[in-house]
Formats: structure tokens, C-alpha cells, sequence
């Protein structure tokens, strides 16, 4: 756990790092009144800040659906035999349009409602769990 901390750290201070010392050329360029040429120095003499990328808590539960995922879950079969031969843009096109003009989202609705509830009660054990470690 702390190595996902100390990397997701590390990210947002080498973003840090790069900016500081970029504005810090630009404000010197300023005062010399060579303005046109920070752009150069810059990239002569700052590299890009490597592209880190952020570590992600597979712990972490899962968001809940909405009532719209539980439809197209409850609907994508019968959409897609019918259009067999359409790509999955045309399917979740018609999934759209259905479930615009579904009038009974009862169903649906109280789905979501308990996947929510599910999820509350997941992110509060997985806090409960983070102080642990904090």
C-alpha cells in the first residue's frame, strides 16, 4: 500500500519539479528581456518530465452501476442478435434510444439503488481498513 502512495506521490512532484523550474527560466528571460528565447532554453535545457503514471488500488471496490448499465446488462443480448452484423457503436446506439423511450425504469431504478448501497458499504469497510495502514 505504501508503494502506491509513494508512487502516485512521486508523480505529482515531478510535475512540480518541472513547472517550478520552468517558470523559473521564463522569469529569468524576463529580467534579461529575451523573452522570445524561453521557449528554446527550455527545451534545451529541461527534458520533458517522464510520463508517470498513476498506480491505481486494485482493493479499491467497484463504483456501483447506474440503472441505465443494469438496462443495456438486461437488453444488449436481444439488441445484438438483431443487429449481428453492426459494430458495437450501433449497438449501444439502439441501447440509447430504447432506454429513452423506456417508461418503466422501476426495475432498473431499484437496482442501482441496492449496487449503491453496496457500494457505500464497501467504501466505508475499505477506509476503515486505509486508517490501518495510515
Amino acid at each position: 500500500m505504501s508503494s502506491l502512495h509513494f508512487n502516485n506521490s512521486t508523480c505529482g512532484m515531478v510535475d512540480v519539479w518541472y513547472e517550478s523550474h520552468k517558470s523559473l527560466v521564463i522569469s529569468l528571460c524576463q529580467e534579461l528581456d529575451c523573452l522570445d528565447k524561453a521557449q528554446g532554453l527550455i527545451d534545451k535545457l529541461l527534458e520533458k518530465p517522464p510520463a508517470l503514471k498513476k498506480l491505481k488500488d486494485g482493493h479499491r471496490p467497484k463504483r456501483s452501476k447506474s440503472a441505465f448499465m443494469y438496462f443495456c446488462d438486461d437488453k444488449r443480448k436481444s439488441v445484438a442478435d438483431k443487429y449481428v452484423k453492426y459494430e458495437v457503436g450501433v449497438i449501444a446506439k439502439e441501447l440509447g434510444a430504447m432506454w429513452h423511450k423506456q417508461e418503466n425504469r422501476k426495475k432498473y431504478d431499484e437496482l442501482a439503488e441496492i449496487d449503491k448501497q453496496r457500494y457505500a458499504c464497501d467504501m466505508e469497510e475499505y477506509k476503515e481498513n486505509m486508517l490501518q495502514f495510515s
